[in-house]
């Protein structure tokens, strides 16, 4: 609502996103703390507006946890389009009493229900739902026990289910922050960061890297790779295979809207390289391919 409009009431209502938008430049900042291009590529990428031109540099602060944030504020997340920090990782810290007053009951993520989403904010409880929380969320024992999009999580202090050897199915992250802290997942590889992991469907064995990573599977094409979730990536210097083998990788579930267009092993020029990797297909340098095709998938 306008007199709301980042949600810190908690109510809201639901709209269709925009299939295309005009490419004019009018700032917004968004309530996700970045400036988007127009209203418009906000809303596409679900994100409601905080107000017209661009945010301030001192406005929003961005993070990924309450221990980001000063003082008594807290990890915001916003309950319509990222709840509990489960679509991306990274909200905007925000001041416990910064809640307009509503009388209805939400659902904490914290697996608690709330007299009031402000009862929550003061907590420093980010809203998952409104109204009361559903029932607990599904067991697991492994991964394949979990719907679509979710994946078996195990709980603290028992690693990969090792000696309960149950879980609960939560949903996996779409978008990760670019950063290094390897993890050593519980499918016995060495991960980015336990959000990449997370992305694949994997729970964190330990912090670090694993001690025995399997040696990767060298590939001369996508044929060679056993699993159709991975592909063969060639290193650049390789020129798409000519100069070396390449190793079978994980390709990503979800690549982020508008990366830098890169040429592909294919001589087709891809919106990023994340989409063109999704596709199962290496880079063969960065920027257009020679000639005029427009970049795949289309930018609407």
């Amino acid at each position: 609502p306008d007199d709301d409009p980042c949600g810190a009431a908690g109510g809201g209502f639901c709209e269709p996103m925009p299939l295309t938008c005009d490419r004019i430049l009018d700032p917004v900042c968004g309530c996700d703390g970045e400036t988007w291009e127009n209203a418009c590529v906000a809303h596409q990428n679900r994100v409601n507006v905080r107000h017209a031109g661009a945010c301030e540099d001192d406005e929003v602060r961005r993070c990924t946890s309450d221990a980001a944030c000063d003082g008594d504020d807290y990890c915001f997340f916003d309950p319509q389009t990222n709840p509990c920090g489960e679509r991306t990782e990274f909200g905007v810290c925000r001041a416990r009493n910064d809640c307009q007053p509503q009388l209805i009951v939400v659902c904490g993520c914290d697996g608690n229900e709330y007299g009031t989403p402000c009862g929550a904010a003061e907590a420093g409880v980010n809203v998952r739902s409104m109204g009361p929380c559903p029932d607990p969320e599904p067991r697991c024992t492994t991964t394949e026990d979990c719907p679509d999009r979710t994946y078996c999580v195990y709980p603290d202090g028992d690693a990969c289910g090792e000696e309960s050897g149950e879980g609960v199915c939560e949903l996996r992250p779409v978008a990760c922050l670019p950063i290094s802290e390897p993890v050593c997942g519980c499918d016995g590889r060495t991960w980015q960061s336990a959000c990449a992991a997370a992305m694949q469907g994997v729970d964190v064995k330990q912090e670090g890297t694993c001690t025995d990573d399997p040696v990767p599977t060298r590939c001369d094409g996508n044929r060679d790779c056993e699993l159709l979730t991975e592909f063969c990536l060639f290193p650049e210097e390789t020129e798409c295979g000519r100069g070396g083998p390449g190793t079978c990788t994980l390709r990503p579930d979800f690549c982020i809207p508008m990366g830098e267009l890169s040429c592909g092993c294919d001589d087709r020029t891809w919106t990023s390289e994340c989409a063109a990797h999704q596709a199962g297909v290496s880079i063969r340098h960065p920027g257009r391919c020679p000639g005029i095709d427009p970049p795949f998938p289309p930018i609407e």
